[in-house]
């Protein structure tokens, strides 16, 4: 014979487990996205990574085709798109100058006298951790307000059944007197959102959707 607390305990367990079957999805994206920025020993980090588990072969190769990156990475960083389109700074082409440097051309939407048209960041490119699967791009000659920053784009395999993963992680070291002037949350913000778009975007790309 059933008693009632026997029916209400399966009545309750039936629920917890429908419950657990509608959130099982936004588990998984949770788990195959993630992004977050924090700072450590003075640097501003941005760290992200996408599962990349049936694409990570060709994302390396195109990684490793320096020429090709304004095909895929200036998507939601021009400041076409009405989220971008808020941003200070619009990334408008990313110009392949040589097998050693990589000029990030974009424009600064502030008043004068800091504004700016056509501006360049020279970056140069680390050869070295390519066989690793690491794509390293140092700035060089950092302007007014920067120590120094660095982009690693990196297809990471995965161990212990884990999928591939995407990751990308930037670092930036200001002044100290640019520092105390930086609202981090609004800056944190935009960088979290700028590298996920860099991610979807080189994802769109190898599917083909871009």
């Amino acid at each position: 014979m059933i008693t009632t607390s026997q029916t209400k305990k399966k009545l309750l367990l039936s629920a917890l487990g429908m419950l657990a079957l509608c959130l099982a999805p936004y588990s998984l994206i949770a788990q195959e996205h993630k992004v977050e920025s924090y700072r450590a020993n003075g640097v501003h980090i941005t760290e992200g990574w996408i599962s990349a588990e049936t694409w990570s072969d060709k994302a390396r190769k195109i990684l490793a085709d320096y020429s090709k990156y304004r095909q895929w990475g200036l998507r939601y960083m021009d400041g076409k798109d009405q989220h971008s389109a808020k941003f200070w700074a619009h990334f408008t082409d990313f110009d392949y100058k040589s097998p050693d440097y990589m000029h990030v051309i974009f424009d600064l939407k502030l008043g004068f006298p800091f504004g700016a048209k056509d501006a360049k960041a020279i970056f140069k490119i680390d050869h070295q951790r390519e066989s690793q699967g690491i794509f390293r791009f140092v700035l060089e000659r950092p302007p007014i307000g920067i120590n120094n920053a660095l982009l690693d784009l990196r297809v990471k395999k995965g161990s212990q059944g884990r999928a591939d993963q995407l990751v990308f992680r930037l670092e930036i070291k200001f002044w100290s007197a640019i520092e105390a002037m930086m609202d981090f949350k609004i800056f944190d913000r935009d960088m979290i959102w700028r590298v996920q778009r860099m991610q979807e975007n080189l994802r769109d790309y190898v599917e083909g959707k871009l």
